[in-house]
């Protein structure tokens, strides 16, 4: 129905959504939200859907719209390094609050919102890799004034148990079909240098070896992990080049540490030698995603934390990983 300046009132509920969310959108939100969608929003993966799916997602729930913009500070903190310090505080107060309504919803997660808490998860996933870590974190295990990506990560492993990673992708498909971005441009290519071919059988082989001297076969919590490691080498590092395509490569690293289970991640915050020499070979898949923004050094920080944490007996077993990755950090 119109009103008599011909009209149409907006609905209450509309009103009401409009003055809870005035706060979230004032100047210097809408310049990040502008920034993410000509820029950040191309980088994160793929681009149709962190830009035509995600943020109209983030209209309707506001812990989306605040991971949209957190990663955005964090995007421009690596931008703009004479603004670092202040675009990194810019991106915890939006991470912070986003945090309680995720809390929220995770404890009423439905098919209604679970295309808006995946991302709001996937967001907090990718934005922990972008904030400067300590340097004891190691991805499964952090310092004490950290949290970890791996207990991060945890949100996106319940919206995928509960939900199922093909729903959430038919739902984004479907609202692809709303979309109007046009895309001619090629998607970023995955790997930051041309496929590699690493000697990888023999190291692997030498590790194999420690797990069986170390691990008995009945209570092993460890083979599962190594025997994963040493596939995702076979399909990234064969000769003649990967087994899959580019856009399969970061679900084949990722899904490492996803599928890893709680008592291996015990292991590591007991300071373990065997999971956290398998957790420095890892390292050398993650130098694999380094040419996204917000995975650069990640693949030292690994596995000069692990390093760190080693006794002396059992560093030696790091040799190959570092001469792949890198060198020491001075000081270990």
């Amino acid at each position: 129905m119109e009103s008599d300046s011909g009209q149409t009132p907006t609905p209450s509920s509309h009103i009401d959504l409009l003055l809870r969310n005035a706060y979230l959108l004032d100047i210097k939100s809408l310049e990040l939200l502008y920034y993410y969608m000509c820029h950040t929003s191309a980088t994160l993966g793929d681009p149709q859907i962190f830009r035509d799916v995600v943020p109209p997602l983030g209209f309707k729930y506001d812990c989306v719209m605040r991971m949209i913009l957190s990663i955005t500070a964090r995007h421009l903190a690596r931008l703009k390094p004479d603004q670092r310090g202040y675009y990194h505080r810019l991106a915890e107060d939006y991470a912070a609050a986003a945090f309680p309504e995720v809390t929220a919803m995770l404890a009423q997660l439905s098919e209604e919102n679970s295309q808006a808490l995946y991302y709001a998860t996937v967001l907090i996933s990718l934005s922990s890799f972008a904030r400067d870590p300590s340097p004891g974190n190691i991805l499964l295990d952090a310092e004490e004034d950290e949290v970890s990506w791996w207990s991060l990560m945890r949100g996106v492993k319940i919206v995928i148990s509960t939900i199922g990673i093909k729903n959430l992708r038919t739902e984004a498909s479907q609202a692809l079909l709303c979309g109007s971005s046009t895309w001619n441009e090629p998607k970023l290519s995955v790997l930051s240098v041309p496929p590699l071919v690493l000697h990888w059988e023999k190291p692997l082989t030498e590790i194999e070896q420690l797990v069986d001297e170390t691990c008995a076969v009945e209570e092993s919590i460890h083979r599962p992990a190594l025997a994963h490691l040493k596939e995702c080498y076979r399909k990234l590092f064969m000769l003649g080049g990967p087994e899959v395509d580019d856009e399969q490569i970061p679900s084949i690293i990722y899904g490492w540490l996803y599928v890893l289970k709680d008592d291996f991640v015990q292991s590591i915050e007991r300071r373990e030698a065997v999971p956290l020499v398998l957790l420095g070979y890892y390292a050398v898949l993650l130098q694999q995603l380094e040419h996204y923004w917000f995975m650069k050094g990640w693949s030292l920080q690994v596995v000069n934390g692990v390093y760190a944490i080693l006794g002396d007996s059992h560093r030696h077993f790091l040799t190959w990983p570092l001469e792949q990755v890198g060198p020491i950090w001075s000081g270990l």
